[in-house]
């Protein structure tokens, strides 16, 4: 499959004004939408309409669109493994 288990965050108007202003792993652990130790990946739905700051393992093209044309910022955070740890166990393992 070749997939890795990401959380995801919909970057909606309603969500960043919870976040006043932060979308990162602490500050939507914070608000019970994503486990410890989640990778986050923010997607570009709905509209942004003020800045924001993004602390994120990755994101959608339209959400990098979206933050920036608001005038806020992207960080990328590392991800905690360099290649896609192996699977263990049959094909469906992963699924």
């Amino acid at each position: 499959c070749g997939c890795v288990d990401w959380r995801v965050g919909w970057l909606v108007d309603r969500l960043v004004g919870r976040l006043a202003g932060l979308v990162s792993p602490e500050t939507l652990l914070s608000l019970g939408l994503v486990r410890k130790n989640a990778l986050i990946k923010i997607l570009g739905r709905g509209e942004i309409n003020r800045a924001v700051s993004v602390k994120a393992h990755a994101w959608s093209k339209s959400a990098e669109e979206a933050v920036t044309a608001a005038g806020g910022s992207l960080e990328k955070l590392p991800l905690p493994f360099a290649v896609r740890p192996p699977s263990s166990g049959n094909a469906h393992m992963n699924r």
